[in-house]
């Protein structure tokens, strides 16, 4: 009668398939505001870092737990990213109107610029959300942490970069696929990013300690 044991692999999976969906869906309803995007992404990496570590709590209380508790320092980094995309929409809407042929080549030079600057900044956010879930640091510490992360653990950093991006990816290919984003969209990407991010924490905070 093992199957109908709550702690086995079936009922375990089933629960951890809950969990996410309603994670997601309680992230994206406070991403909804989108200045909030920020605080919701740092509450849903810091509950799924338990679930990873099976230490699930309460999903709906621990996640609005961290949601206030983390709401100050993001909601300020996620303002100036907000700032930055706008300032490159307004860019690339500019070069669109105005770049006749005679400067398509210069134009093309910039969009490849922006789309650089662009990558960098995801690969800096990649981190910040999880690094303020998991650690007390100041802002500017963070920031820094996560870019230093970034850089060292460069590879990593671009699969976790392909695995956030695969959701967006699947909705281009057929409409079908907005239902999954729905349901999983940001907790299931993060569930499986904070598999590389265990590890990489994990080797910094043993090697800090041999260094202490």
């Amino acid at each position: 009668m093992k199957f109908f044991c709550m702690d086995n692999v079936f009922f375990r999976t089933i629960s951890k398939i809950v969990d996410l969906f309603w994670l997601n869906l309680l992230t994206l309803i406070c991403c909804l505001p989108v200045i909030t995007a920020g605080t919701a992404l740092t509450a849903m990496y810091q509950v799924l870092f338990r679930i990873k570590s099976n230490q699930e709590g309460y999903i709906t209380r621990d996640f609005f737990h961290a949601f206030r508790q983390n709401f100050k320092k993001t909601t300020f980094v996620w303002s100036a990213v907000l700032l930055i995309l706008l300032f490159y929409w307004i860019d690339l809407s500019v070069l669109r109107s105005y770049m006749t042929d005679t400067y398509q080549t210069l134009g093309t030079v910039i969009k490849i610029g922006i789309s650089i600057i662009m990558m960098v900044l995801f690969m800096g956010l990649s981190y910040f959300f999880p690094l303020s879930a998991r650690y007390e640091n100041k802002t500017r510490t963070t920031v820094k942490n996560a870019y230093l992360f970034a850089c060292a653990y460069f590879p990593q950093t671009l699969c976790m970069m392909l695995i956030y991006i695969f959701p967006f990816a699947l909705m281009m290919l057929s409409n079908y696929f907005i239902l999954f984003w729905f349901l999983f969209g940001l907790s299931f990407p993060g569930y499986c990013c904070c598999s590389l991010l265990t590890g990489i924490f994990g080797r910094t905070e043993e090697r800090l300690l041999q260094e202490e």
